[in-house]
């Protein structure tokens, strides 16, 4: 075969090659992909979004894709990870259910059929905030911090409760004794049967 034809073949095969990610670089955002004993230079990774929406995610090594190069030019192929693999078996087998999950453990779940959205943590803390407001659930507590917090309906408290502030309410009903220490202030008639 004529080296133009070696060529030319060459350049097909090297189009569409299956890789695993070999090494990854995040500051230059950056990585290595190999097809058997050959590893590619540095080249990029496509991401689900990288325009005014921005979704970041680092390959995983020994993730497997796909090296696309145009041409058959490596050096300017670009690498689409997330093909389904044995090493990395994927939990989730139904149609309705979008997921993310982390080596942790850490699952975040959409089930478009039941409308549930789920995220679970082994371990750490889940934080949400908008503007003031913010929500803080860890292993031991949960957090909720605002200007002002307004309940509609039913609460029920198992277990104590503090409060360091005042106190108000429209009527107060106690199934128990209650203690206080400091003074206690009515503008109405207090009833009882040992005042």
């Amino acid at each position: 075969m004529s080296y133009p034809l070696a060529e030319h073949d060459r350049m097909i095969a090297a189009m569409l090659l299956p890789c695993v990610v070999e090494a990854v670089d995040p500051v230059q955002q950056r990585i290595k992909v190999s097809n058997g004993d050959w590893i590619s230079p540095w080249v990029r990774w496509h991401s689900g979004a990288a325009g005014a929406v921005q979704i970041w995610r680092v390959p995983s090594v020994g993730e497997p894709g796909v090296l696309l190069s145009p041409s058959g030019t490596v050096a300017a192929g670009t690498f689409v990870p997330g093909l389904l693999s044995a090493q990395w078996p994927n939990s989730e087998s139904s149609a309705d259910v979008t997921s993310i999950q982390w080596p942790d453990g850490t699952r975040i779940a959409y089930d478009a059929a039941s409308g549930a959205l789920t995220a679970a943590l082994p371990k750490g803390q889940l934080s949400a905030s908008v503007g003031q407001v913010s929500a803080v659930l860890s292993e031991q507590s949960a957090v909720l911090t605002a200007p002002n917090i307004k309940l509609a309906g039913t609460v029920e408290i198992e277990g104590d409760l503090t409060v360091s502030g005042t106190a108000q309410a429209a009527s107060l009903s106690s199934q128990g004794g209650i203690d206080a220490k400091g003074n206690i202030q009515a503008a109405g008639t207090v009833h009882g049967s040992n005042l």
